[in-house]
């Protein structure tokens, strides 16, 4: 079918009109497509309506049960795919190519993860990027995520925590472990039950990290009291206090040191395991630019490298620990 309009200047076709030609030509229905963008069934329909006009040929066979796609439709639909693809193409390299002009990314993480792994991170991302100036958000669980979400942060290292708007790309799984005195607690096993915990005197990160949330969202799931005693910001710090015999501390798995002194011993926490998964978090749907990507890249490396345990806890072995990647 011609249409009257075939043979005019079609360079008023807009990009809104070929968006609504491709989301019909891939769901084959006018309804799901209206869905897609948030418009009604009609106001689609006569987008593809003033498309065909433009071009001078029909694009879709209709009928009361079914819409499918005609040949010269699906000729359009190729070179749609094709064009639209370069555009993305295009649109990536020119923002990473701003990105290398500023020589500047941020990413937010918490202070533990800062204090552990972040020196040895920009040391290694600097022999490649000597000039890229990188900057750090050391921020508690509450506001790790919002420099991503408000778009100052390339990325967080954390978890999305369900966020809709968040992808995250888990890299390691990391337990709880209680470092204990061993006046106050001896065991030739590698675990302890959380009720078992709770009975102790304890010395804990302050409620603004993600494993002290972990830790208190477990105890009230099971009817637990958290007996607190005192609480920190660093996990440096709760172990010197276990390990001078003033209770048990709760640290993630990653911030053991490789060797503890022989008055404590490190236990995963079992009944339940308390489990951290940690990632890349970005926006959903988002990809980073080439040198965010190398940092956080570099940023899981590091990660996952000075994390692995190989052998069950004791006070001069190194504990077991779940990666994710190698």
């Amino acid at each position: 079918m011609i249409y009257a309009g075939a043979g005019q200047a079609i360079t008023n076709i807009n990009l809104k009109l070929i968006q609504a030609f491709l989301l019909v030509a891939e769901s084959n229905s006018f309804k799901e497509a209206a869905d897609a963008t948030g418009r009604s069934q009609s106001a689609v329909s006569a987008q593809i309506r003033q498309l065909e006009s433009q071009i001078g040929v029909q694009l879709f066979h209709r009928t009361t049960r079914r819409v499918a796609v005609t040949a010269e439709g699906r000729q359009l639909l190729g070179h749609v795919k094709r064009s639209m693809a370069e555009l993305q193409s295009g649109l990536k390299q020119i923002r990473d190519s701003v990105e290398m002009r500023r020589r500047r990314i941020r990413f937010s993480c918490s202070p533990i993860i800062a204090a552990h792994y972040v020196p040895t991170i920009l040391a290694t991302f600097a022999q490649q990027f000597p000039n890229v100036e990188v900057y750090v958000d050391e921020v508690g669980s509450a506001g790790i995520l919002e420099g991503v979400r408000n778009g100052t942060s390339a990325f967080a290292v954390g978890e999305t925590k369900g966020d809709p708007g968040l992808d995250c790309d888990v890299f390691l799984e990391d337990s709880a472990y209680a470092v204990i005195p061993c006046h106050l607690y001896s065991t030739q096993g590698t675990t302890i039950t959380l009720a078992d915990v709770s009975r102790l005197p304890l010395v804990m990160l302050n409620s603004s990290t993600p494993m002290r949330t972990l830790v208190e969202d477990a105890m009230k799931k099971n009817d637990m009291t958290l007996g607190c005693r005192y609480e920190f910001t660093q996990t440096e710090t709760l172990i010197r206090m276990a390990e001078a015999g003033i209770g048990a501390a709760i640290v993630p798995c990653y911030t053991l040191p490789i060797v503890l002194k022989p008055s404590v011993q490190a236990l995963r926490i079992v009944e339940p395991n308390i489990i951290r998964r940690i990632g890349i978090v970005t926006p959903r749907g988002e990809k980073l630019s080439k040198t965010a990507a190398h940092l956080a890249n570099v940023v899981k490396r590091v990660i996952v490298a000075e994390s692995i345990r190989t052998k069950a806890p004791s006070s001069n072995e190194r504990p077991e620990h779940d990666l994710l990647t190698s």
